[in-house]
């Protein structure tokens, strides 16, 4: 072994590091990229989210459910395990966004039934799982604003509990989060309901409206 090759052995976390920095400097977003799996489109738009993580937002489920309503059905560990908190409605309650995001993904699984993730700032995620169906034309990359249609309560995982909503947050650390502390005192205001309304009615076809 040379003693050059000794040399760039024993330095190349230093080289390495020197490089992180020097991308960090020349463009900060290259960094936090890693955490959006979207377009370069997406991911510029996950980036003008912004760094504030959003301590507080109103459950989803905005004309039939209060927060007086809302249970911490949260369990972290065991047989009965729940990594998010169920928030029970009628089936077909309209499910928007407490704040905006953009949308990661959609997907489908046994355990979970339908359900959608989405970015939101602070370089976090929101998922909502059992839904009975998605918001008409909802798509991977679709940047949302607060109050936008994502879907319909139902129960279309696993759970053999009544139609439900479940509701968690992906911290910046890829763990699931307890959203329970950010919407156990949030409500909608009136005129949020009437503004989301008056726009989720824009957007549905007439088959859709006649439904609500």
């Amino acid at each position: 072994m040379t003693k050059t090759t000794t040399i760039f052995q024993n330095n190349i976390g230093l080289y390495i590091g020197s490089l992180f920095l020097l991308l960090s400097l020349i463009s900060p977003s290259l960094i936090f990229a890693a955490t959006c799996s979207g377009s370069n489109s997406v991911c510029d738009a996950v980036d003008d989210l912004g760094n504030n993580q959003e301590d507080e937002f109103p459950n989803p489920i905005f004309l039939s459910v209060t927060s007086s309503e809302l249970v911490d059905n949260w369990v972290s560990s065991g047989s009965n395990k729940n990594q998010g908190i169920d928030i029970f409605a009628l089936r077909g309650a309209l499910v928007v966004m407490p704040v905006d995001g953009v949308v990661d993904r959609l997907e489908t699984t046994t355990l979970n039934g339908k359900g959608v993730y989405v970015y939101i700032a602070g370089d976090e995620q929101l998922f909502f799982a059992e839904l009975d169906s998605y918001a008409s034309g909802l798509s991977a990359g679709d940047e949302l604003k607060k109050g936008d249609l994502i879907g319909y309560v139902g129960n279309s995982g696993s759970s053999n509990a009544a139609t439900h909503l479940h509701f968690s947050i992906i911290n910046d650390n890829d763990d699931f989060e307890n959203p329970y502390d950010r919407i156990e005192n949030e409500d909608w205001t009136v005129r949020q309901k009437v503004d989301n309304l008056e726009g989720i009615l824009n957007d549905l076809s007439d088959s859709d409206a006649k439904d609500l």
